[in-house]
């Protein structure tokens, strides 16, 4: 199998560095090795590793509507959430590989991460904060991302989305705070009410390991 060819002026498109190479078998590609630019890699009757599969590129953010509204850094990936046509989605970079959302079959641990909110209403996501877990704020409730109790890191096979309250948020973005000995708390404004004939914001309070829910109210 030849490889790619270095990359020269006159040949801009070029690829230089390392290839993985896979054979097909059994209508699967598997893995069988790599190879540097420019070099040949031969198949020595390689027996392919069809649980290593070429990944499955992807850009989910490739046209109008599908660009993101807001984005964090948590677990060693970028999160991005809120499309136009996705207001309720969330989407999370390979780990520790931020501008690559690719994913694989069989899926594996390191891969891009999708997922929905799944809710009686369509409430769109407005802000992430990243704590202990990542905190996803609504326009009608609080969320916490995480990888359940039977694990430490998200990955896409242990990725959970649980709801944490029904108060909603602002547009204005959250910030962290100690409060007492709580090290781990966001301090938010909620979406704004109408109480005894006058509009007034309440201040919310939600600490990541969500062992309590505070809130004091504020005119």
């Amino acid at each position: 199998y030849p490889a790619p060819q270095p990359r020269s002026p006159g040949n801009a498109s070029a690829w230089r560095g390392y290839c993985n190479v896979y054979k097909h078998k059994n209508g699967i590609y598997g893995f069988v090795g790599r190879v540097k630019s420019g070099s040949t890699f031969t198949d020595t009757n390689i027996a392919a590793d069809t649980s290593d599969t070429p990944p499955i590129q992807r850009n989910p953010f490739a046209a109008a509507g599908d660009w993101p509204g807001c984005s964090t850094w948590h677990d060693g990936r970028q999160w991005f959430a809120r499309t136009d046509k996705g207001p309720q989605t969330l989407w999370a970079s390979q780990s520790a590989n931020f501008k690559n959302m690719s994913v694989s079959e069989p899926t594996r641990d390191s891969d891009a991460i999708t997922r929905t909110i799944a809710s009686r209403e369509v409430n769109e996501i407005r802000f992430l904060l990243s704590l202990n877990s990542l905190l996803v704020f609504t326009s009608g409730g609080e969320w916490k991302c995480w990888a359940g109790s039977q694990s430490d890191v998200i990955t896409p096979a242990n990725t959970s989305l649980k709801p944490q309250g029904y108060t909603g948020i602002s547009h204005v973005s959250p910030s962290v705070c100690a409060i007492q000995e709580q090290n781990e708390t966001a301090l938010y404004f909620s979406v704004r009410r109408v109480v005894g004939g006058r509009t007034v914001r309440y201040v919310e309070r939600m600490v990541s390991r969500l062992r309590a829910s505070m809130s004091t109210r504020a005119t």
